[in-house]
């Protein structure tokens, strides 16, 4: 079967282990502090990393730092789940386009890991970077679909994307109209969860990187534009 190394990014606990058919590998897990950037990681020659639901919220520097380090140690990436800014929602609404804008906007913010999260543009700057730093990508849609059999996930996301727009309101007596909008496009919803009728769909990518002969080494200096040096195996 197949061998090899698998790493993992995560903030809160580690993978116990991978069972498939015919596969025979080693899981070595270690604990990440994410918000320190990913340009440190010490990666085997052919490591597989994996993230899920993560390259929306990071900087694009935190993710260039993630793709250099990988590209050091021609490691490839298995990147699932990044948000790019779609959502439909069925039937439609007339402020739908309002609230996913400021949305989309809300995912922009700073969470923490290397300044601006990418939000719905990471996985254009993943193409960017991939072709910069010498790898093949192939993309894939991977959508969330919640449809009236998912009532309590659909409350809770929506919920969420109005707590987010609100957010993003300015404050202010000529914002009231806005505030008031988000508040009624959010019972409207939530009375059509509750009715069994709303169908949501989130548009998200997974990628997969894997790198090609012939890196550009200009591309592989690290932040302060030193040559990286060779890395070696470590365990995650």
């Amino acid at each position: 079967g197949a061998q090899g190394n698998i790493q993992g990014l995560h903030e809160f606990r580690s993978v116990q282990g991978v069972q498939a058919p015919g596969l025979h590998g080693r899981v070595r897990t270690r604990d990440l502090d994410l918000a320190r950037g990913a340009e440190s990681l010490l990666l085997g020659a052919g490591t597989l990393v994996v993230a899920s639901a993560l390259l929306d919220l990071v900087s694009a520097d935190w993710l260039a730092g993630l793709l250099r380090a990988c590209a050091r140690s021609r490691s490839h990436l298995y990147l699932a789940l990044t948000y790019d800014g779609r959502i439909d929602l069925s039937p439609d609404h007339p402020h739908d386009g309002t609230l996913v804008a400021l949305v989309n906007a809300h995912q922009g913010r700073d969470k923490g890991l290397g300044g601006p999260a990418l939000g719905p543009s990471a996985p254009a700057r993943l193409a960017e970077l991939a072709a910069g730093l010498g790898f093949a990508l192939e993309a894939a849609d991977s959508d969330w679909v919640l449809g009236p059999d998912e009532p309590e996930l659909q409350a809770a996301l929506v919920a969420g994307w109005a707590v987010a727009a609100r957010e993003q309101v300015p404050v202010g007596p000529e914002s009231r109209g806005l505030d008031e909008e988000i508040c009624r496009w959010h019972e409207q919803r939530q009375a059509q969860i509750a009715a069994g009728i709303l169908q949501i769909r989130v548009g998200h990518r997974d990628a997969l990187l894997s790198p090609l002969n012939g890196i550009p080494a200009a591309g592989l200096a690290g932040p302060t534009g030193s040559q990286a040096a060779p890395l070696r195996s470590s365990s995650m």
